[in-house]
């Protein structure tokens, strides 16, 4: 792999842990889950992005989620309370 294309994905992983430690300790602390828009602007990262990487925690089996699109709803797996990301 190239410098270029291995610097750009250590930058994911980056993120790919930061948004799942935001939304851990956001969910620990609030008692809720932090809307896209939040974790975005907190992270200083596109929602888009952020919706990409809420999809490989689900994959990994850190979240679970219900409904679809705009109206998905995503918990942590193990029962925490859910709220529209």
């Amino acid at each position: 792999m190239d410098t270029f294309r291995y610097r750009k994905h250590m930058e994911s992983v980056q993120i790919h842990k930061d948004i799942r430690n935001f939304v851990v300790m956001y969910v620990e602390k609030n008692k809720t889950f932090p809307s896209t828009e939040t974790i975005a602007d907190d992270l200083g990262l596109s929602k888009s992005g952020v919706r990409i990487h809420l999809r490989r925690l689900e994959d990994e089996e850190i979240l679970k989620s219900n409904g679809s699109g705009s109206h998905k709803r995503y918990e942590l797996a193990g029962g925490r309370r859910n709220e529209t990301l």
